[in-house]
């Protein structure tokens, strides 16, 4: 039977719902979710970027390891996106839909991400 709450608590909170038919399952099925926790390196990571002028945020999504669509928190002209932990051997990216205002022609930045006070590296 699909447990469909669970599914929803889980997608909300960028978390996984497994179902387990039968006790020989629990095992393997516990023990993936263990390996993920053992290999996290960094806990509730957000992406932070600091848009230009006139550029607007439509949607943003997350690509690897599994297509989801982000939430968008707004704070002035940057933007954060929960992006949960983050494992050692897998990576994340990320898609950021924007819209630009119309140029002449030229080279200009459209977004920079905001230095991470708590890893001391770009966002």
């Amino acid at each position: 039977m699909e447990r469909p709450a669970a599914r929803c608590i889980a997608r909300l909170s960028q978390g996984v719902a497994d179902k387990i038919d039968t006790p020989q399952q629990m095992v393997p099925v516990f023990s993936k979710a263990l390996q993920s926790m053992q290999s996290t390196v960094v806990t509730s990571a957000n992406l932070t970027l600091r848009l230009a002028a006139g550029i607007i945020p439509r949607q943003v999504w997350r690509v690897v390891p599994l297509i989801n669509k982000l939430t968008i928190g707004y704070l002035g002209r940057d933007i954060q996106v929960y992006l949960g932990d983050l494992e050692k051997d897998q990576g994340q990216s990320v898609l950021v839909e924007l819209t630009l205002p119309p140029r002449q022609a030229c080279r200009f930045r459209i977004a920079r991400p905001r230095w991470c006070t708590m890893c001391r590296r770009y966002a």
